[in-house]
């Protein structure tokens, strides 16, 4: 009978070794180890160049890596001499949501946010490289797959998938401009050429609820499918963490 109670204790203890065990396993499948960058940029601005060159400098050495780089051009600049042929009223509007969420009394230029939960200075390259540093760890485990990319004319029909997310979160999926140069011929930064790394040329956002899985993009005229990338992302409902992120080539 002693014999028997000890083997039922040991299977026991066996089982409850293994569960552990088991969600441990779960739990580090479940790490996040991403980054979303996004940048909030001008050719308008003086101080945005500098910007400009840590995020590429980043987007070079993290090249292949889970480290997703958005550069949106806002257009409020865009009045004070110098039209930046890469801003959008919708890209200073991301900007301003933002604002909200972190309670700023005003929104500026270079600014820098990171999978939606922390903000700073664009030029701030030792800040950036902490964020980068750190890792990020969340129960659930959302999945976006840019399942189809379907290319008509002038429009760029993405079909996606997303698993293990609410249906109000928001999938906000970005056509990127890989590499860009301009001449400046206004403004504060007149005269100088400045080139820029993964700029947003539209996006457009859903939610997880939508029966819908796809979005259109528009494609400038000088789309290359080799120059070009999607990237998604997974944004949470209520707090803007970015929880969830996805890339694609043409």
């Amino acid at each position: 009978m002693r014999n028997i109670k000890i083997a039922v204790l040991l299977s026991l203890v066996f089982v409850t070794v293994f569960a552990l065990g088991t969600t441990s396993h779960k739990a580090g499948k479940s790490a996040v180890p991403f980054k979303v960058i996004e940048l909030f940029t001008s050719e308008g601005c003086s101080s945005c160049p500098a910007a400009d060159e840590v995020v590429k400098k980043i987007s070079q050495e993290f090249q292949g890596k889970d480290v997703f780089i958005l550069a949106y051009h806002v257009d409020y600049w865009d009045k004070l001499g110098w039209k930046d042929p890469f801003s959008s009223s919708a890209y200073s509007a991301i900007q301003y949501r933002y604002g909200e969420q972190f309670n700023l009394s005003s929104i500026y230029t270079p600014q820098l946010v990171i999978n939606g939960s922390v903000q700073f200075v664009g030029s701030d390259e030792r800040r950036l490289r902490n964020e980068l540093g750190k890792q990020i760890s969340t129960a659930k485990l959302p999945n976006l797959t840019i399942d189809e990319v379907i290319l008509d004319k002038k429009i760029a029909k993405v079909v996606f998938s997303v698993t293990n997310a609410n249906q109000n979160d928001e999938i906000r999926i970005s056509l990127i401009q890989k590499s860009a140069t301009s001449i400046v011929i206004k403004g504060e930064n007149k005269g100088r050429i400045l080139s820029h790394v993964q700029v947003v040329r539209d996006q457009q956002s859903t939610t997880v609820g939508n029966l819908v899985k796809s979005v259109s993009l528009v494609l400038p005229k000088e789309f290359d499918p080799n120059k070009f990338e999607l990237i998604g992302f997974i944004q949470e409902q209520g707090t803007g963490k970015i929880i969830g992120a996805t890339r694609k080539n043409f």
